[in-house]
């Protein structure tokens, strides 16, 4: 039977969609026979100043990386010399969400991060995970451009100390134990911490009954325990990023600090006693009358404040403007969520005042009868004399409405 076109034609698509085959076998296949080399790669390209190292590494079809043996190195006069060492790292994700640079779980047991009196802090390298771009958002969103997202992370470890000279000898080894979650917008996410260092499990984990101030009849030891607990949330922000500290609790020997007990038994204590809000301001786009902060675009503005006092649902503040936009503190006030109070375009006489218990929503109606503008007041204004130079001060009182609500705050009512 002779060999017709029509048969070599057939004979040829077979090897072709055999070879099809094999190819896209080789393609699935690969991954799982050389996850070792494929994570090397990986590292180099994320740790390319380390010099990254690992042992071996083990995927699974049910989507479970496993890494054994993972170096990162020092730089600088400490190169090749360790920096952080895992004995097991491990990944869980979906195949779908990894496409989208989302894992599930990701847990590092046996760390050891290695402190350096010289080196570069290891805490740095917390960066290159969660590393945020700073020329701001991409146009448009593909998987390409997706920030990695970790649901949740757990390590496990020590925080190795090398003898700084000049020092008394402190203990070789602290503990190390982190846990992070992220939460949010995908792009733009929040992260939550729980970091606990050296001999946290001495820290009160709740606030104690009544709190106490002993001394140590005999002198501190120089390997006194260390212990540090802190829960933290970092936030995006309008221009850059905002550190929550919900929790901090540290102790030296029979020192400990303990910031929830400190709230609860000094009355009223704010979580910031001063600080500086740095927001970029343009015209609202809602309300071309008001003014707003915007993440694009808008003039830079800085405000600088400080808490004089503080009330049952109020806080008196000082305020230094670094710069003079229209709104400048009602609109950097608001956008933190405590509007001026009496401020009827941006929340200070609605907004969170709608949120108080009925006893304080009720006082401060009383209050606000009496007050017809907000309780914003310009007591110094300084500036220099444009053709001497000579520097001028001016001062002004509070107002008397505004001075007989602190003083009615003041006094409870």
């Amino acid at each position: 039977m002779s060999d017709t076109p029509e048969k070599r034609r057939l004979r040829g698509l077979r090897w072709v969609a055999a070879l099809s085959v094999l190819l896209l076998t080789a393609l699935l296949v690969a991954p799982f026979l050389l996850t070792t080399q494929l994570v090397r790669l990986a590292l180099w390209q994320v740790f390319p100043a380390n010099s990254p190292s690992v042992g071996s590494a083990a995927l699974s079809p049910s989507g479970t990386l496993v890494l054994h043996d993972l170096v990162l190195r020092d730089t600088g006069a400490f190169a090749q010399q360790p920096l952080v060492t895992v004995r097991e790292v491990a990944a869980a994700f979906g195949w779908a969400a990894l496409l989208s640079r989302q894992i599930h779980r990701l847990h590092a047991e046996d760390v050891t991060v290695y402190a350096r009196s010289n080196g570069p802090s290891p805490l740095s390298l917390l960066a290159l995970f969660f590393a945020r771009s700073q020329a701001g958002p991409p146009a448009e969103s593909t998987r390409s451009t997706l920030p990695l997202w970790i649901d949740t992370l757990s390590v496990q470890g020590m925080i190795h100390l090398e003898p700084v000279s000049g020092f008394g000898r402190a203990k070789a080894d602290w503990p190390l134990a982190l846990h992070m979650t992220m939460s949010g917008d995908r792009m733009d996410p929040s992260w939550q911490f729980r970091l606990a260092i050296g001999e946290a499990q001495q820290l009160p984990e709740k606030i104690p009954e009544q709190p106490s101030v002993a001394a140590s009849e005999s002198a501190p030891s120089t390997d006194a325990a260390f212990g540090l607990r802190v829960e933290v949330e970092i936030q995006p922000a309008a221009g850059g990023t905002r550190v929550v500290v919900h929790r901090l609790a540290t102790r030296q020997a029979t020192f400990t600090i303990e910031a929830d007990t400190l709230r609860q038994y000094i009355a009223k204590l704010p979580p910031e006693l001063q600080g500086r809000i740095e927001a970029p301001l343009a015209r609202s786009a809602r309300d071309r009358k008001k003014f707003a902060v915007v993440s694009r675009g808008g003039r830079f503005a800085a405000t600088r404040y400080h808490v004089e006092r503080t009330f049952d649902y109020l806080s008196e503040l000082t305020l230094t403007l670094e710069t003079g936009r229209t709104h400048q503190i009602r609109v950097h006030l608001a956008h933190l969520g405590h509007p001026v109070f009496g401020d009827p375009e941006y929340g200070g006489r609605r907004g969170p005042l709608l949120r108080l218990p009925p006893a304080h929503r009720a006082r401060a109606a009383l209050l606000l009868s009496d007050l017809d503008h907000q309780a914003l007041h310009a007591e110094r204004l300084e500036f220099r004399h444009p053709e001497t130079g000579e520097l001028m001060q001016f001062t002004c009182p509070v107002p008397p409405d505004f001075a007989a609500v602190l003083r009615a705050l003041a006094c409870g009512c």
